[in-house]
């Protein structure tokens, strides 16, 4: 008679493992949603600010450009689109330097050199 409970007992000890188990992995499972919920809150919270900015500098009156340190164009408001006659994507492709008067390229390349220094 011994027999029936010894397995009833390994049993009830192998569940209790496999329940130690699988609450582990709910609470690692929920550690992970909740990181990457504050990342999506935080993610939104910067688009929020990023197009609160861009509504501000697309309104302002004067030709705004973001440049990156290797002279090529990042950003710009609509004003200096509209100037350049293009969309950003296509500034983005075309050299900096073809903005500028042939004249004029060496030495607007070399002061912007020596402003990302």
């Amino acid at each position: 008679m011994a027999v029936p409970n010894e397995h009833l007992a390994d049993e009830i000890a192998r569940l209790q493992r496999r329940v130690s188990e699988l609450t582990a992995a709910l609470a690692a499972a929920n550690e992970e949603l909740q990181r990457e919920r504050a990342d999506r809150a935080r993610t939104e919270e910067a688009l929020r600010v990023r197009e609160r900015f861009r509504a501000i500098v697309d309104d302002l009156p004067v030709m705004v450009t973001l440049m990156t340190p290797d002279g090529e164009f990042a950003e710009g408001n609509r004003h200096m689109l509209e100037y350049f006659g293009a969309s950003l994507d296509e500034l983005k492709r075309r050299p900096t330097t073809q903005s500028f008067h042939p004249d004029d390229r060496p030495s607007v390349d070399a002061r912007w050199k020596a402003s990302v220094r």
